[in-house]
């Protein structure tokens, strides 16, 4: 990069890309371009900055080269322009597949089962459904709910499923294994309790309980 006299950053949240032209002087001195899609991407933009929180890039003959939905993705030249997009991807079909998801793999799972069906949430705000318990390596679900939010623990007691983190908690009455929308959701607070980081969540048929960090 010093070669092109200039230099990138990526912000730690993966999701845009600063490039100064010279090197700057100081906290106050705005980056030349910007790129990246921040939340939420606008309708038809195809988002390619996902990347694990902490992940690099580098500057290699004429490419650059970051991270982002678990592969590496290359750029052909230094971007010029704010929607420039990646020209490859390696370790993955294309710069904007996410592989983890396409293989079903699951991140810090949370298990929970009626005895008869597999229910599975995951902080990266995913919601695994097998509608009869898997008893073979790689079996696909049958239904995969993506959530707005990044659920730490479940509960499950006769068919009522909860899922809580962050500050919002979701609630099926009946367990969803046919695509059902939870029938309560919660986001901040219930009643004159505020939530901000959740971490457990438990009921029985009396009670129900939630931790916050």
């Amino acid at each position: 990069l010093r070669r092109q006299r200039q230099m990138c950053i990526r912000d730690r949240l993966g999701v845009a890309l600063y490039i100064w032209n010279t090197f700057p002087a100081s906290n106050a001195t705005p980056p030349d371009l910007t790129l990246g899609v921040w939340w939420p991407e606008p309708e038809g933009t195809k988002y390619w900055f996902h990347p694990a929180e902490g992940a690099g890039l580098t500057f290699a003959g004429s490419r650059l080269y970051t991270t982002s939905n678990n592969v590496i993705i290359g750029f052909d030249s230094l971007p010029a322009t704010e929607d420039a997009q990646p020209d490859f991807a390696v370790g993955g079909p294309d710069p904007y597949t996410n592989t983890l998801e396409t293989n079903y793999i699951i991140q810090n799972p949370v298990p929970a089962s009626d005895g008869t069906s597999l229910l599975v949430s995951s902080d990266s705000q995913k919601l695994y459904v097998w509608k009869k318990l898997p008893d073979e390596s790689g079996a696909k679900p049958d239904i995969v709910y993506s959530l707005p939010f990044a659920p730490w623990d479940s509960a499950l007691f006769g068919n009522k499923l909860v899922l809580a983190g962050k500050d919002s908690v979701y609630i099926w009455n009946q367990l969803p294994l046919n695509g059902e929308f939870p029938d309560e959701c919660f986001k901040g607070s219930i009643g004159n309790v505020t939530f901000q980081d959740l971490k457990g969540v438990e009921l029985d048929d009396k009670y129900f309980y939630v931790s916050d960090r």
